[in-house]
């Protein structure tokens, strides 16, 4: 009877947890198109001219936008395929590549396990059990979130020191409170613990100085994606050192909030919204609101084009060597 009721108790508190985070989701989602309308509305109403804003922006820093997203994607391909390689037989680093790539548009669906189904279907060829699949996967997502964390923690003393109202401060305690609850949890670092006693596909103990290195590694990723929104809030406004700080703890605010709801694609909504509420705090709310919606669509429209030179090239190679 006791087994039974903790079976009953634990189903019901999941049923819970998913409730919970659904109500979380369509707040979020209500929220963030309110901040669009707004946005819309104050634009509409010649608040602030659309055409002049996007007339400042230099279209060159879109190439360096590119070159910095290309930049951070094959440094998660090289963590990716270096916890593979710890965990599985080994693989040529093009197919890692390929398979990340694939897996990674996956992510826009609608759900948080699409890629990793993906990536056990295009991993079978090469013999890798569907386990290590789910334990790298699961490493990725705990490392990402402790580096996240870190770099948020690193930038939050310089966003407090900008704060100038009510709402900006309980912005600030919450993002603190999401950093430290990320960063200090005991689950957090006994779920790392619990990945990282893995054997690795010789049979020896995951060495911790490798570990470092992939946090750090990630870490310096999340720099790279605030670069990227750091490149578009400068397109539009000036920003002092203040500002560029804030800006990257703002991509790592969204970053995280997105990795921690991971209901909707890619955290879609509850990403851009943190960014928003952060960014608005060097320059007003529309504006912050165009950066966030800008820096979503760019990202999405290199990954989809680098997905489509990597679907090409081994089409293109196998189509000259039929030829020849």
């Amino acid at each position: 009877m006791s087994t039974s009721l903790i079976k009953e108790f634990r189903l019901w508190l999941d049923r819970y947890q998913a409730l919970g985070r659904r109500l979380l989701a369509l707040v979020t989602i209500f929220v963030f198109l309110f901040l669009l309308w707004y946005a819309g509305r104050a634009f509409l109403a010649g608040e602030y001219d659309l055409a002049t804003l996007l007339a400042q922006i230099r279209w060159q820093g879109f190439l360096l936008i590119f070159l910095l997203y290309a930049l951070a994607l094959v440094l998660a391909v090289w963590v990716w395929g270096s916890m593979m390689g710890q965990m599985a037989p080994p693989v040529p680093w093009v197919n890692h590549w390929y398979i990340y790539i694939t897996t990674g548009v996956t992510r826009r669906l609608p759900g948080s396990l699409w890629h990793v189904a993906g990536r056990a279907v295009l991993y079978q060829p090469f013999g890798i059990p569907k386990r290590a699949i789910a334990v790298v996967s699961g490493l990725e997502v705990v490392l990402m979130m402790i580096s996240g964390a870190f770099v948020l923690l690193l930038t939050w003393p310089v966003i407090a020191s900008q704060l100038t109202g009510f709402w900006q401060a309980g912005l600030i305690l919450l993002g603190l409170l999401i950093a430290v609850m990320t960063l200090f949890h005991p689950a957090t670092w006994q779920r790392l613990r619990t990945l990282s006693s893995h054997s690795t596909a010789d049979g020896t103990p995951l060495s911790p100085w490798l570990v470092l290195l992939w946090l750090l590694t990630y870490s310096l990723m999340w720099v790279l994606g605030g670069m990227i929104l750091l490149l578009l809030a400068i397109s539009f406004q000036p920003l002092s050192w203040q500002g560029w700080v804030g800006v990257i703890g703002a991509w790592a605010l969204g970053g995280l909030a997105g990795l921690l709801i991971m209901i909707l694609p890619s955290g879609l909504g509850v990403s851009e919204l943190s960014m928003v509420l952060i960014l608005s705090f060097y320059m007003p709310p529309p504006v912050a609101t165009l950066v966030a919606i800008g820096s979503r669509l760019s990202i999405t429209l290199y990954e989809l084009l680098i997905a489509l030179i990597t679907w090409l090239i081994p089409l293109i190679h196998r189509r000259i060597t039929r030829k020849y």
